[in-house]
C-alpha cells in the first residue's frame, strides 16, 4: 500500500520534470528558428540595400568573420549592435525582429497529475 502510494507519487513527478525537459528543449528550438529569422531579414534587406558584408562589418567595428557569423544565425547578435544594423538598413529593430505569426511548434500540454493525487498524498502523510 505504502509503496503504491510513493510510486504513483514519483511517477507523478518524474512526468512533470520530462515534461519540462521537452517543453525547454522545444523553446531552445524556437529561439533558435527566431534567431535564423531576424539573421535572413538582415541578410535580405542587406542585400537589397546594396551594402557588402565587409560595409556591415567595418560599421559595426568587427571581423567580417564575426559579421558573417550574425547573418548565418551562428552567432548572437547584441542588442546594441541589432540597434545599429537597424540604423544601417534604414529599419527599426522592430522589423529586424519581427515574425510573422504562425502556430505553436507544439500543442499547449498541461502537466501529468495522477487523479487520485490528493488522496495519495494524504494517505502518505498519515502513512509516515
Amino acid at each position: 500500500m505504502l509503496f503504491s502510494l510513493i510510486f504513483n507519487y514519483l511517477r507523478s513527478y518524474i512526468c512533470n520534470i520530462l515534461l519540462c525537459c521537452y517543453v525547454i528543449y522545444n523553446m531552445k528550438v524556437q529561439i533558435q528558428d527566431h534567431l535564423k529569422a531576424v539573421a535572413a531579414n538582415i541578410r535580405d534587406r542587406r542585400i537589397l540595400m546594396g551594402f557588402s558584408e565587409q560595409y556591415m562589418a567595418d560599421y559595426l567595428s568587427i571581423s567580417v568573420k564575426a559579421y558573417c557569423r550574425i547573418e548565418k544565425a551562428h552567432a548572437r547578435v547584441s542588442i546594441a549592435n541589432l540597434f545599429i544594423i537597424a540604423e544601417i538598413l534604414d529599419l527599426q529593430a522592430s522589423t529586424l525582429v519581427s515574425l510573422p505569426e504562425k502556430k505553436l511548434a507544439y500543442p499547449a500540454i498541461k502537466p501529468y497529475h495522477s487523479p487520485h493525487r490528493n488522496l495519495d498524498n494524504l494517505k502518505l502523510h498519515q502513512l509516515l
